[in-house]
């Protein structure tokens, strides 16, 4: 099994993501899960950006993780990330960033 690591100090606006919305330790156990199952570094990375990215949206929109549904996903991905310019770095397709 893969040892536990902390993404990169270059991915910090990630985990600044998770921090200003208070979900700190949900970035920590995520990334944990992931490397526990085998994931590569850069997959691991990877889906970390992609989850704080979202953090960082819903979070400038007010939503609760408990109020979080398809319809909130969708518009996350078919209308914020065409036009995104929260962060360069930010993947931005809807194919980059899908569960599918």
């Amino acid at each position: 099994m893969p040892k536990y690591s902390r993404i990169k100090p270059g991915h910090l606006l990630g985990q600044q993501w998770f921090e200003e919305a208070t979900l700190r330790t949900h970035a920590d156990a995520y990334v944990q899960y992931l490397t526990e199952r085998g994931y590569a570094r850069e997959t691991v990375e990877c889906y970390f950006r992609s989850v704080a990215h979202f953090v960082h949206w819903i979070s400038k929109r007010d939503i609760n993780l408990c109020d979080i549904n398809e319809s909130t996903v969708n518009q996350f991905l078919d209308r914020h990330l065409p036009h995104c310019r929260c962060a360069p770095r930010c993947r931005h397709t809807g194919t980059d960033v899908r569960a599918d």
